[in-house]
């Protein structure tokens, strides 16, 4: 049975040996990440990151979960080679598709991964009628289906998926974004179900919540696992004794496996940060 990250047992390393002046790997299919990214800079600004969107395979919510383990076996394999000392992988779809075989495929790194809060919008709910904005791929994952059944088993839980909104959110168009009708649907459909909670179940969503929570209104809310993977990746890194003491601002190196150009310019749209993305070849 799947736990969420939160309060799941803390990994300790085996033989792969890492200092804490190694950078910590954050990998997405695409710009997504970067929302969890930012939330752990804020948390943990002297450490180092590396930054890598597999742009060349994105979307990973319309792959097949055995394309999904490949491609994230060999992001895992390249960040490896650049010395990260632990992996967030910051992709609900790839999480829930490869995670367990993963941490088993690499047990000599430490891992981080990106779930629905459904164990917090559990316990705010006051209606008991939670939504969950999220890929076809999670949706029907056997990983999310146990995290309900452990979590909000006597809730009731609507799994709303939302085709091409990922799509939509990665061109970065922010006023399309706010009228498109690919955002205001599946709102709209959890709304209906009288829902007074919403996990986001994809890394792209919060760079759009402050839209998501206008649409949806004040009376419903909005939480995505961005602060509690923060958290989560310090307890590790405290645990194992490789949390970075320099005293200056750490650095990030972005990468990509495509497209490094529009990934960029992305990525200053969401995050106001220049990316100057390297290629990566994997």
């Amino acid at each position: 049975m799947p736990t969420q990250d939160s309060s799941s047992p803390i990994p300790k390393r085996s033989s792969f040996s890492r200092d804490a002046s190694g950078p910590i790997g954050i990998f997405d299919s695409g710009v997504g990440g970067v929302s969890i990214y930012k939330i752990i800079k804020n948390v943990l600004p002297r450490e180092n990151y590396i930054y890598l969107a597999d742009k060349k395979f994105f979307p990973y919510g319309t792959k097949s979960t055995e394309t999904i383990f490949k491609r994230t076996s060999k992001a895992i394999k390249w960040l490896m080679d650049q010395n990260v000392k632990l992996i967030v992988i910051a992709c609900n779809t790839a999480t829930v598709e490869t995670i367990e075989r993963v941490r088993t495929k690499y047990p000599e790194i430490l891992f981080v991964g990106t779930v629905p809060v459904i164990k917090t919008c559990a316990a705010e709910t006051r209606n008991g009628n939670i939504g969950i904005l999220c890929t076809e791929k999670t949706a029907d994952s056997k990983y999310q289906k146990a995290l309900i059944e452990k979590f909000a088993k006597y809730k009731n839980v609507y799994a709303q998926t939302c085709p091409h909104l990922v799509n939509i959110i990665e061109e970065g168009n922010i006023e399309n974004i706010k009228t498109s009708p690919f955002v205001l649907r599946p709102i709209e459909k959890l709304k209906a179900k009288n829902v007074d909670t919403i996990a986001l179940g994809c890394s792209h969503f919060p760079l759009i919540g402050y839209e998501i929570q206008k649409i949806a209104g004040r009376k419903i809310h909005v939480l995505d696992s961005g602060s509690a993977i923060a958290r989560r990746v310090k307890t590790v890194l405290k645990k194992n004794l490789i949390l970075h003491r320099q005293k200056n601002t750490g650095s990030t190196t972005f990468y990509t496996t495509a497209y490094a150009k529009k990934f960029d310019k992305i990525v200053s749209v969401y995050i106001h940060e220049r990316a100057k993305s390297r290629l990566a070849k994997i």
